[in-house]
């Protein structure tokens, strides 16, 4: 293995580090705010003692939000992983040294909706389904 197609590996892993990073971030600031609001719906009853159930809306629009952005950056992991293995097994003779070729995997494996739908990301969906349910019970 020559020196570029060694540092060409070492840029397609950090672009996977990031990627993978972003997305636990996004993890953590979505855990954060959903906290944050349920402790404000928790808090602040309405005069006749009952819950605004409005917290609980406005709550879900960032779930879904973070949930569209996790899944985004889950399926650009993915294309990186399909770059590195390509470079990795020495299947990369026509992608050249030092270069990211993200949009030719775009196969169902690389898909947004099959990142959005993957097990990582199913706890955003079961979140909210329970949120909006949740909003009939209480």
């Amino acid at each position: 293995m020559g020196e570029n197609r060694r540092k060409h590996i070492e840029f397609v892993q950090n672009n996977i580090i990031r990627m993978n990073q972003l997305s636990f971030q996004i993890k953590e600031m979505s855990v954060a705010i959903l906290t944050a609001l349920l402790g404000v719906y928790a808090a602040l009853p309405n005069d006749d003692g009952s819950r605004n159930n409005l917290y609980i809306y406005i709550a879900i629009v960032p779930l879904l939000i973070f949930w569209l952005l996790d899944a985004y950056y889950l399926q650009q992991e993915r294309k990186f992983r399909g770059i590195y293995n390509d470079i990795r097994k020495g299947k990369d003779t026509d992608i050249e040294v030092y270069d990211m070729p993200l949009a030719r995997y775009n196969g169902k494996e690389y898909s947004f909706i099959n990142a959005a739908f993957s097990k990582t990301e199913i706890p955003y969906l079961v979140i909210i389904i329970m949120l909006i349910l949740g909003t009939f019970y209480l």
